[in-house]
C-alpha cells in the first residue's frame, strides 16, 4: 500500500517528466505478484510445517534457485574462481 501511495505522489508531483519505462511495468507487476504468492505460501508452510522445518527451506530454496538460474539461462559463473565462491556459498548455507 505504501508503495503504491508513493508512486501516485510521484507521478502527481513529476506529472511528464515522470521516469517509468514502460518496458519495466509489466515485469515490476509480476515481480510484485511473485512475491505476494511467496508471501502467502511462507504462512501457509508455517501453519502446516513447523517454523524449525519451514524457515531453513524458505531462506535457502530462492538462493539455491538463483543460483542455479543464474548459471543455467544467464551464462554466470563462467571463471574457476566464481565457480568455487558459488559452491562455498552453497556449503554454507
Amino acid at each position: 500500500l505504501t508503495s503504491v501511495v508513493s508512486l501516485v505522489a510521484y507521478v502527481a508531483v513529476r506529472r511528464d517528466q515522470a521516469y517509468m519505462p514502460r518496458a519495466i511495468v509489466l515485469p515490476s507487476i509480476a515481480s510484485g505478484v511473485m512475491w505476494g504468492v511467496a508471501q502467502a505460501a511462507w504462512f501457509e508452510a508455517n501453519k502446516r510445517l513447523s517454523v524449525v522445518v519451514a524457515f531453513p527451506i524458505i531462506s535457502t530454496l530462492p538462493g539455491v534457485v538463483a543460483l542455479f538460474v543464474g548459471f543455467t539461462l544467464f551464462g554466470e559463473f563462467r571463471s574457476p574462481r566464481s565457480r568455487a565462491f558459488a559452491l562455498l556459498g552453497l556449503c554454507v548455507r
